[in-house]
């Protein structure tokens, strides 16, 4: 035994003595309920259940995070075969402080209500679990906090706003492929307009063909072949590529397929099974990427003592392997004997070892874990009974518009029935909400104007929250109707297209009106998320936004409209706009008119 493993101690609450005989070491029993850490560990994961229930429901609702309990299985299987089924005290300062952020978010997370906050903080006390617990030699196991990550739901809508960009380059890919196969073929937004046919590039980045789950298989591959950390990265860059790429021969081969032989293979179990085939292609070329990886990123063998010198090569394996030591080669592994003894050698300072032992701060953690789950059920039990409301800058109605203010103006629209919602009585509208029904034709849609908002509200994700799909959202600038040249009225506004299984549609078209009659320019999707970002920080007290009121056009549709019909709906919209903002500025103004010929 060297000087250093003879002076340092031995780590605390160590249940294994290792130079006893194996007939007389304890039982390693997973479940070994006289381990007091059993209970600490139990304790922050039984407060952290009840905002775990709606959370893991919101996530199985969108599909691309249904992948979400192979989580659970691959960490809980990896674990039980890795670790030695001991507890053990969070592992250092690291472990530490992500137990006490993971209590202070948990906390957080029940004083506002913050159901994905909740999500946060179990997955920090889950990584700080997994860091503390130790497998063969003590080696820590915390490379499967990795896989723990993939748990956490991207805040502010960015999984949409990510995946609606990797559909516009899977759309433009796409293309180009057809191009090449000599494919006729027109792009409209994220569809491709084959001859007889449209295809939704849409529908190929959900599911499990979505960018999240490659990045999961990305993650439970660095776990389970213990890939160094700092590397996780580069596993996640390629993973979005490869979910790009099989996207891509996805999209192509349902449009070759329909054009060369007629076969639809968009939807039904011939859809299905191209999608595992293509998710099957992008997990072995995920396995080829990581073989290129331990090929380039080998460690440096020492091959004669001047080598031991250079500081080039010490380097190099200092980033790629754990033991850069003379004349000895090392697998590719993210821990090795090295780690094994800096956790065997760990101790809690003294101050906290004491605490530990006293009953009164055992007993005191219980009492805690306990209220802060009881709490967390309280507010899940209020969250369930009390009907979620739009928060917004203001409750009042600040502008009162009438009911015939429309006039004569218009070509298309025929506006009915008007009706008002006031101090949220309908929360899917907004705080305030007037709304008309507008006849089109043969079609009914609506026209509302929602008050106040703090800053621009993103209209696209309240409807795809009612189970709308997304499949265009584009900014449109280049409207010229001159009904009200003094007012601006040619500023952008939003055009999206949803749809629903079944073939029905969607037309959305909204704009922000300020309150001095002036139009806002409206964002794009990049925008729409700072905007989103913006309005949180509002509420907070952060920053000071200007109160803005959102004005809507809503269509439903039993199939696509021909973008001439379009484009005449969206000229009366900018007039509906412009109504809009001059009966802000002065309310006993006459309605707009027609323009002149």
């Amino acid at each position: 035994m060297s000087t250093i493993e003879s002076e340092t101690p031995v780590a605390v609450d160590a249940p294994v003595t290792f130079d006893q005989p194996e007939s007389d070491q304890p039982s390693r029993s997973f479940f070994d309920r006289t381990s007091k850490w059993m209970w600490f560990w139990g304790g922050l994961f039984a407060a952290c259940v009840p905002l775990l229930i709606p959370y893991f429901a919101d996530m199985w609702a969108a599909p691309h995070y249904q992948y979400f309990p192979f989580v659970f299985l691959a960490v809980g299987a990896l674990i039980y075969a890795r670790s030695d089924r001991q507890y053990y005290p969070p592992a250092g300062w690291l472990g530490w402080s992500l137990v006490a952020l993971g209590i202070a978010t948990l906390a957080l997370a029940i004083v506002n209500q913050a159901v994905w906050l909740g999500g946060f903080a179990f997955v920090l006390i889950g990584i700080a679990f997994v860091a503390s617990l130790r497998g063969d030699e003590d080696v820590s196991l915390l490379a499967l906090g990795f896989p723990l990550l993939m748990l956490v739901k991207l805040p502010l809508n960015l999984d949409t706003l990510l995946i609606q960009n990797l559909q516009n380059l899977t759309t433009e890919l796409s293309s180009v492929m057809l191009d090449v196969f000599g494919v006729s073929h027109a792009i409209e937004g994220n569809i491709i307009k084959l001859a007889d046919r449209e295809l939704f590039v849409a529908e190929a980045c959900s599911g499990i063909q979505s960018v999240f789950t490659l990045a999961f298989l990305a993650s439970l591959l660095v776990a389970f072949l213990r890939r160094r950390l700092w590397l996780a990265p580069f596993y996640l860059a390629i993973a979005i590529l490869l979910a790009v790429a099989g996207n891509v021969v996805r999209v192509t081969t349902v449009a070759l397929a329909a054009v060369w032989n007629g076969t639809d293979l968009s939807s039904g179990i011939s859809h299905d099974i191209l999608g595992y085939t293509t998710l099957a292609l992008a997990a072995a070329l995920l396995l080829s990427f990581d073989q290129l990886i331990i090929t380039v990123l080998h460690p440096v063998e020492f091959t004669s003592d001047g080598m031991l010198d250079n500081p080039l090569v010490r380097f190099w394996n200092f980033l790629v392997s754990d033991a850069p030591q003379p004349d000895q080669r090392s697998s590719y592994r993210s821990f090795d004997e090295s780690e094994s003894r800096r956790y065997r050698n760990q101790q809690l300072p003294g101050w906290m070892q004491s605490a530990i032992e006293n009953p009164l701060v055992r007993y005191g953690f219980v009492g805690v874990a306990g209220l802060l789950m009881l709490a967390s059920i309280g507010q899940l039990v209020r969250m369930q009974s009390r009907a979620p409301t739009q928060t917004v800058h203001s409750s009042d109605a600040l502008f009162a518009p009438a009911p015939d203010m429309w006039g004569d103006g218009f070509e298309i629209f025929q506006f009915s029935d008007h009706t008002t919602a006031r101090d949220g009585n309908n929360p899917r509208l907004g705080e305030n909400a007037d709304l008309w029904q507008v006849q089109v034709g043969e079609l009914v849609g609506q026209v509302v104007l929602s008050q106040p908002y703090s800053g621009w509200h993103e209209l696209c994700v309240c409807y795809q929250n009612l189970d709308w799909e997304l499949v265009n959202r584009d900014v449109v600038d280049d409207i010229d109707i001159k009904v009200m040249p003094d007012l601006n009225d040619d500023e952008s506004f939003v055009t999206a297209r949803f749809k629903r299984p079944g073939g029905q549609e969607g037309l959305l078209m909204f704009s922000a009106v300020s309150y001095d009659g002036s139009i806002p320019s409206s964002p794009g999707s990049f925008g729409a998320f700072g905007s989103r970002l913006f309005g949180r920080l509002d509420r907070n007290g952060i920053i000071d936004q200007t109160d803005i009121m959102m004005f809507q056009f809503w269509l439903p549709t039993p199939k696509k409209l021909d973008n001439k019909v379009i484009r005449q709906l969206q000229e009366e919209f900018v007039k509906a706009r412009a109504v809009v903002a001059k009966n802000v500025v002065n309310p006993d103004s006459a309605s707009v008119a027609k323009p002149e010929a």
